[in-house]
């Protein structure tokens, strides 16, 4: 079975692959370390737990400040990318959002 119009036909199988495309990923922003690498101190969140746009999701740890991150869009959490304890990079997705149907 394929799905999609008669320009790009996607076969069923890579369908579930196309619906990750639509998840919002919340990356780490500039937070102002030199060299831009922070640690995860802490997810505020579990997979699957459904969460609002701004709230706090992943707390990471600079040289001396704890700052939050906060989820970009409505929805639930279904990837965490970087865990407890893993480096990050300004700019590297820590985990990703499937956004609720009425999210803007």
């Amino acid at each position: 079975m394929l799905l999609g119009g008669s320009s790009c036909l996607w076969p069923r199988h890579h369908f579930d692959q196309v619906k990750d495309f639509m998840a919002v990923p919340i990356i780490l922003p500039e937070l102002g370390v030199r060299d831009g690498t922070v640690r995860i101190s802490c997810w505020l969140v579990d997979l699957g737990d459904r969460v609002d746009a701004g709230d706090r999701v992943v707390e990471v740890l600079t040289p001396g400040i704890t700052c939050d991150v906060s989820a970009p869009t409505s929805g639930t959490i279904t990837r965490i990318e970087k865990p407890f304890e893993t480096a990050a990079k300004t700019g590297e997705v820590l985990g990703w959002i499937e956004p609720d149907e009425d999210a803007t």
